[in-house]
């Protein structure tokens, strides 16, 4: 596994790979991380390069390879700053819900950040594993640390990692009180972009929240962001409650097969997903492109092969 307890990032879609020079008897094999649903919403298994078609700016793309598979490992970072104390008996149960969806070979690696990164449980495939570490979640008494947990688990991922595997999803639950991390968030975003996590923020953010401070704005603002160019989301909730629900869903859609789908395409420019159109021919189906990968296989004419970061 990727992921040893540190926590023992290719960049998010949209920046420039290392250049390879352009050559007029070569081309590009990449790949792109795919999803395909039934008309209700129930992940499809057993796909294959019949069952795609890619355009690529506007340009149809031949399909060389597809692969079957799910996210292996995902890291589920909790809030135990005292600040989100009275959240706390939602978030356990939200943690219990998240568990329920897991399946091998899936695994989850359960982190809090009230005071510093503190690990709960994992990587584990076993759902009872991280119920009772569920169980053990408590409010601490010191701040939050969330940039100083971030960069730290990011910094494990980008020193772990292969080159050729999906990095991990990072999800967050945060109530996002002041932050008394000293990693500056410069450095969390550039830690971010080298392990290529792809990043879910679930904000609690009470409609009375009194703790609100000089910086949350920025904070919030950093956080949304990060969410949006790594391919994650981030979703802002107003009640506590309201944690098993979010946490529930989220953990069935990360925990739904995906496709690797590779395609042949020019050396240049490297691609951006937004430019990508996945779609399936299989009837009532529906594709959605993740994320597009950053490791890429370039190949001449004469039949020689080099893999780029």
């Amino acid at each position: 596994m990727l992921l040893s307890w540190i926590l023992a990032i290719s960049p998010f879609p949209g920046l420039q790979a290392d250049e390879t020079p352009a050559s007029a008897e070569a081309f590009a094999i990449r790949t792109v991380l795919v999803s395909v649903t039934d008309a209700n919403g129930i992940s499809l298994e057993g796909l294959g390069a019949e069952d795609f078609q890619i355009e690529e700016n506007g340009v149809g793309r031949d399909i060389v390879e597809v692969q079957g598979g799910a996210w292996q490992e995902i890291v589920l970072l909790v809030d135990t700053s005292a600040g989100f104390r009275e959240g706390i008996p939602s978030l356990r149960k939200g943690v219990e819900v998240f568990a329920a969806a897991l399946r091998e070979p899936q695994s989850v690696l359960l982190a809090d950040f009230g005071g510093s990164l503190h690990h709960l449980a994992g990587p584990t495939s076993d759902p009872d594993v991280l119920i009772r570490a569920a169980a053990r979640v408590t409010a601490g008494m010191e701040g939050a640390f969330l940039m100083d947990a971030m960069a730290e688990v990011c910094s494990g991922v980008a020193a772990t990692r292969q080159a050729d595997v999906e990095p991990p999803a990072l999800v967050i639950v945060t109530g996002l009180t002041p932050d008394a991390s000293s990693t500056p968030l410069e450095e969390v975003y550039r830690l971010a972009s080298e392990s290529g996590v792809l990043i879910y923020v679930i904000l609690h953010d009470p409609p009375d929240q009194t703790s609100r401070f000089e910086r949350r704005a920025q904070m919030e603002n950093f956080l949304a962001t990060l969410a949006q160019v790594s391919g994650g989301r981030f979703t802002r909730i107003l009640a506590a409650p309201s944690l098993p629900d979010v946490l529930g869903e989220l953990g069935a859609e990360l925990m739904q097969p995906r496709y690797r789908v590779s395609f042949l395409t020019e050396l240049e420019p490297y691609t951006m997903v937004e430019n990508l159109t996945v779609q399936t021919t299989r009837d009532g189906a529906r594709a959605t492109s993740i994320r597009l990968l950053r490791h890429e296989r370039v190949v001449s004419s004469s039949g020689t092969e080099e893999e780029t970061q």
